[in-house]
């Protein structure tokens, strides 16, 4: 018989072993998450079917693909081979390998038991040959389906095959269970026949034959309870012996549930109307159970419900009495689930424990792992990872018991941390028992918004102060330089999420991906902050803003996002756009069809960001005949500064590159090009397709293109979005658990380069103007910044002899990062003598008795050069430059009576030539710092000022020149007439 039925596992040609070196390890709060990769099995696909752990030997691991079976004996470090189904039919195995498949597992004890399911006619099998399988898998017809049972008792080494094959009565081959008590009792489903074998699975007796449904959804318990022929809801899903001894055995189809007490001899329909519940049983759609020991009493069973012909969870049902009687509980009460249950297994713990999988489904969800938390008092999300669909969940019999799956290619192992579930934090699950979480709301209906702290050093401005003074009326010129340490970039993302129809999935995923996306942000140097807003339909929820902009950690966030409930279907895409930015609100009127929007509803960004908004939809943008058009939700993106980026989810793969097209086409075709999409319905298609046109148009627009060498929207290596391209991702429906992923390379994509300018404080008292040394419109604050920047001061006329503190800030974009606090003094106003031209020849002074003039005016030395100005020592105020130059460059009363020499003469022509030009000397004191004084002439060309401004000692002295200029003509013309005479004479 193992010659005929098995292979020896010394003699099996072993298959390349996976190293448990190459294992990935996953440590996160829920604990340790250890994922290796399948081996290469001998025949067909490494795509793993069904596994099985021996619950007493954690290390034995038992894996088919439908073929062959592989064991290995260290806990998935190495693999051998060891059963395949043979070559060629033969007696008491009717089919081989081409026609049948492995199809369950089984461990415990040492004992391996595998079922083999595939068409044959036993009666007739020596004269004619079995039918052949669909490559796809066995789903054998119910005329000539046969079952094959083979067991191993040595771990996998050898094997042989129970003594005669089993019809399967007309139904889909079921599951193999051992009672992990006592494994010599194997329980084994055949169509509607319940089969039982007390020697480890070398023999079966039928011990019930369950009962068919006459009608499609007909209660059990209503049937004839006679063994007669017929299908029940599909066959036998699930066998659920209680653990320790197996007397309490449930039996659960799609809908109903059958309970035996006597170790599965006899078998009775269980309640399917749960107490004080008024839904008829065929609102029902059971998964399950799980069942807790009896050495528990009163044992607990667990079944999950979905409505009707919908694999999802809408409740639960619950029984505290050994699954006689159950009890109906929400959602709220037990915790929501996303996706479509695959598995429910009684856990290690309390007989409260239980552990959930489930695989996406549209409409119902994304796939996760859910397990019961002692502090929550539920169900809570575990997959903390993004694992996705994980099958075959069972738990091992070890002191710290762990969790083993398969998934395609791959097995899961899942270890607590210390402290089991009740260490295990609870994220993102403010809703205990259907109660609202004790927010404090504030006058919008969410709570007041946290504290933004920038994070990241501050810069330093040079230099930081000292005393500036410049001229009333004139300007001066100070350098300054910044120097910025590396800061984290400032992300303010608000999500726009489509929330019509089934967008479940994208939803949850984005939800348990929130903190992972925060993290992988911030290792990248960028702190995030988060909004949500929503839309569904123009008729009911134009938009809706859910939650401001918040850390990722807010719990108002999380508690938003585990809120939305879908509905509706004509999605305002532009309308929720255009609000989000704006705010600019839709007021209600009698003559307004659809809802109004409140104002103010919009994203309040912070302070020195890159704004983003992130729309995620699965249906184009309808057309709000009251909402924004695509132009106002354009100019909404311009006009305030945000990057736009649209991610598509569809459900069947979209390639990217139809985006081309968009520019070649109506914006929202009826039909796209042939063969540029996959076959999914024209109506779908073209929904898709006009999606991805809408978004990448808005990031076109908003110039939100992806950077140098692209970007890899799904994580697999290649560039989805090449350089230049509008950042619009497409995500097919099957791998929306990587969203948070994909959002995370959006983010890193989108321009985070920021302007950095160095402005007046707001009410600065006098102008100052500010010119950067290069381009500083887009610098990587990530990275050291040395920045040169010149500022000019200016005060004015009026501002003379006044003194002031202004502020300099050094800002990026408009957050605050240095700033210099110098003091300005404003001096006096510069003085400038004008150029008079007489317009006639003045007459003749009257000559002034020397001693008079003497005593006047005190005599100054013959040929003594003009005294030059002398620096007043600081802090005195002095007279402006060209004050000084004007007393200095007037004729005095002496000369004026005619008795100047020859160089003063020469002087005061001089002088007139400098008032003529009108030239202003000004000398300038600036103090920076404490720093000695230093005193710079510095020449500009200024008007002539009116006589009236002037001082009236420079007025006095002004008007005594003038004379003396002119009496000194006078004399110098009538001397030169007096010598001509003379000289003629």
């Amino acid at each position: 018989m193992v010659a005929a039925f098995g292979v020896l596992w010394l003699a099996s040609a072993p298959a390349a072993p996976t190293s448990c070196r190459e294992a990935e390890v996953r440590k996160g709060r829920t604990g340790t998450w250890t994922l290796y990769a399948a081996p290469i099995f001998p025949e067909g696909d490494s795509m793993v079917t069904a596994q099985a752990v021996d619950p007493r030997n954690p290390n034995l691991w038992y894996i088919t693909n439908g073929l062959a079976v592989m064991a290995s004996q260290d806990g998935g470090c190495s693999w051998k081979v060891s059963y395949e189904l043979p070559a060629a039919p033969a007696p008491g195995q009717p089919f081989d390998v081409t026609t049948g498949r492995i199809h369950a597992l089984s461990a415990g004890g040492g004992r391996v038991i595998a079922t083999a399911t595939g068409n044959a006619n036993i009666e007739e099998l020596a004269g004619q040959p079995p039918r052949e399988v669909p490559e796809t898998g066995v789903r054998p017809d119910a005329a000539s389906a046969a079952t094959v049972v083979v067991v191993s008792e040595d771990s996998g080494a050898s094997w042989r095959a129970s003594e005669s094959p089993l019809p399967t009565d007309g139904g889909a081959p079921g599951p193999v269970v051992q009672v992990r008590g006592r494994p010599e009792v194997v329980f084994l489903a055949t169509g509607m026949s319940i089969r039982r074998s007390d020697d480890g699975g070398r023999t079966f007796i039928t011990v019930a034959r369950l009962a068919a449904v006459k009608e499609p959804r007909q209660d059990p318990a209503k049937n004839d309870p006679s063994p007669i022929g017929g299908n029940v809801a599909g066959g036998v899903n699930e066998i659920a012996p209680e653990p320790l001894a197996g007397e309490v055995v449930i039996v659960r189809g799609d809908q109903f549930a059958w309970r035996s007490v006597d170790g599965g001899r006899t078998f009775a329909p269980v309640v399917s109307r749960p107490e004080g519940s008024s839904e008829a049983p065929e609102g029902f759609t059971l998964f399950g159970p799980a069942i807790a020991p009896a050495g528990e009493l009163p044992g607990r069973v667990t079944f999950t419900i979905g409505g009707d012909k919908q694999p999802g969870v809408s409740g639960y049902l619950v029984s505290e009495d050994g699954g006689e009687s159950y009890r109906s509980r929400s959602v709220d009460q037990m915790g929501r689930i996303s996706g479509a249950p695959v598995a429910l297994v009684s856990g290690a713990g309390s007989r409260e424990d239980m552990i959930l999988s489930t695989a996406p489904h549209p409409g119902r969800g994304i796939a996760s792992v859910y397990r019961w938390h002692p502090g929550a008092r539920r169900m809570v999300d575990v997959d903390e990872f993004n694992l996705g669909e994980l099958r075959g969940t069972q738990l091992d019999a070890s002191a710290q018991p762990r969790a083993h799956f398969f998934q395609g290619r791959r097995l899961v192992t899942w270890d607590l941390p210390a402290g089991g579930m009740a260490a295990v934090p609870v994220r993102g699950e403010p809703d205990f028992m259907g109660k609202r979480p004790p927010f404090k709301l504030g006058p919008d209906g969410e709570p007041e918004r946290p504290p933004d702290t920038p994070k990241g050093p501050q810069g330093t401005l040079s230099p930081e102060g000292g005393t500036i003074e410049v001229p009333a009326g004139s300007s001066r010129r100070v350098e300054y330089s910044l120097k910025m340490p590396a800061r984290p970039s400032r992300l303010d993302t608000f999500f726009l999420l489509d929330t019509s129809g089934s967008t479940d999935p994208y939803i949850i995923a984005l939800s348990r991906g929130l903190t992972r996306l925060a993290e992988s942000l911030s290792e990248q140097s960028i702190d995030a902050w988060f909004g949500l807003g929503e839309y569904q339909d123009w008729l009911a929820l134009r938009y809706r803003r859910r939650s401001d902009l918040r850390p990722p950690q807010d719990e108002w966030l999380r508690y938003q996002l585990d809120s939305i409930r879908t509905n509706g279907g004509r999605e305002p895409g532009y309308t929720a756009v255009h609000q989000a930015i704006t705010g600019t609100g839709i007021r209600k009127t009698p003559s307004l069809d659809g809802d109004p929007v409140a104002p103010d509803r919009n994203a309040h960004w912070r302070r020195g960001t890159a704004r983003l908004v992130l729309q995620i939809a699965d249906e184009p943008f309808s057309e709000d005949p009251h909402g924004a058009t695509r132009d106002q939700a354009v100019e909404a993106i311009r006009s305030r500064g945000v990057q736009y980026v649209g991610a598509v989810v569809t459900e069947r793969p979209l390639p990217q590159e139809t985006g081309e097209l968009c520019e070649s086409l109506d914006e929202s075709p009826a039909e796209p090009p042939p063969g540029t999409l996959p076959v999914n319905g024209p109506e779908r298609r073209a929904d898709s397709y006009a999606l991805l046109c809408q978004m990448l148009d808005l990031a076109a627009e908003a110039g939100t293109l992806a950077p140098a060498g692209g970007v890899d929207c799904d994580g697999d290596g290649g560039v989805d979005i090449p350089e230049g391209r509008p950042l619009v991702c497409v995500i097919p429906n099957a791998r929306v658990d990587g969203l948070p992923d994909a959002v995370r390379r959006l983010a890193m994509a989108v321009r985070m380069e920021q302007p950095v300018r160095l402005v007046p404080a707001e009410g600065a008292p006098v102008k100052i103007e500010v010119e950067p040394a290069g381009d500083f419109a887009a610098v990587n604050v990530r990275q050291d910044n040395d920045l040169a920047f010149t500022a000019t001061f200016t005060c004015k006329a009026d501002q003379s002899g006044e003194s002031y503190d202004v502020t300099l800030q050094a800002v990026v974009d408009d957050l605050p990062v240095a700033e210099a606090k110098p003091k300005v003094e404003c001096g006096e106003k510069a003085a400038i003598v004008p150029a008079i031209a007489p317009k006639k020849r003045a007459p003749a002074a009257k000559p002034v008795p020397q001693k008079a003039a003497a005593a006047a005016v005190p005599p100054a030395p013959a040929n003594a050069p003009a005294p030059l100005p002398q620096q007043p020592p600081p802090p005195a105020k002095v007279p402006s430059q060209a004050a000084v130059q004007a007393q200095v460059q007037a004729p005095s009363p002496i000369q004026a009576t005619g008795q100047a020499s020859a160089t003063q003469l020469a002087q005061g022509q001089v002088g007139a030539a400098q008032q003529e030009k009108q030239v202003q000397g000004t000398l300038q004191t600036v103090r920076i710092d404490g720093a000695p004084s230093v005193t710079e002439l510095d020449f500009a060309s200024a008007p002539a000022q009116a006589p009236g401004d002037w001082p009236w000692l420079v007025r006095t002295l002004g008007m005594a020149g003038v004379v003396g200029a002119a009496g000194a003509a006078l004399v110098r013309r009538r001397t030169q007439r007096d010598t001509r005479k003379v000289h003629d004479r």
